[in-house]
């Protein structure tokens, strides 16, 4: 835990631009201080290391085939869980979505969700990254068509950690 400290003490101090100096104390223990002391050397402190992701594209499932209004078998499809830019916590990146199709699925038609330009099946989807996500839903009938498919829904997924 002491070594933890230290190294966050000196990289504070390095932000705050202040002169590191390390020193050997009467103890005979290494010590650091912004104020020089007899037999201390001057500690250069790199910059903090940052990371910035580089943007991704957003992904689109595909062109679907348009089908005439009267013979449409659903008036509207909708996700409503994850809500839109809610954010989920799960550790295990466990992703529940729950939606509403009007009107009932129809016998034999199944549902698909597309996680970031991915199919899945089921109601729970394991192991999603953290971060931003884009998630949609679609009927398909038996022969593989799409009949209605649901707007855009971007969530976010965030992981505990863990301070040892």
């Amino acid at each position: 835990m002491k070594q933890i400290m230290l190294v966050l003490v000196i990289f504070i101090v390095g932000l705050a631009q202040a002169d590191v100096y390390k020193y050997t104390n009467k103890q005979g223990k290494t010590a650091y201080s912004d104020v020089p002391m007899e037999g201390s050397i001057k500690v250069i402190v790199p910059p903090i290391m940052t990371y910035k992701p580089p943007v991704l594209p957003k992904k689109s499932p595909g062109v679907n085939k348009i089908i005439p209004e009267k013979l449409k078998p659903y008036e509207g499809i909708y996700i409503t869980s994850p809500s839109e830019e809610g954010t989920i916590i799960s550790n295990e990146g466990i992703v529940s979505v729950a939606y509403a199709v009007e009107p009932f699925l129809k016998k034999g038609h199944t549902v698909e969700w597309i996680l970031d330009g991915i199919n899945y099946q089921g109601n729970i989807i394991e192991g999603v990254d953290r971060g931003e996500h884009t998630i949609q839903i679609q009927v398909v009938n038996l022969t593989g068509e799409v009949q209605i498919i649901s707007s855009e829904t971007v969530f976010y997924m965030r992981h505990h950690t863990s301070l040892l």
